[in-house]
């Protein structure tokens, strides 16, 4: 369960981060969706 919020909280910062860097909602969709399959896949690894 611990792993379920650490991917949550990755993409939430990763959504912040892509609507502050373009300030569209697709590209902040697009951040959340990159960082959280990205931490999925870290973690899947280890």
């Amino acid at each position: 369960m611990t792993w379920l919020w650490v991917i949550l909280i990755v993409a939430a910062i990763g959504g912040i981060i892509g609507y502050l860097s373009s300030g569209k909602k697709e590209d902040a969709v697009s951040g959340a969706v990159g960082a959280g399959i990205g931490c999925g896949y870290i973690i899947l690894q280890i």
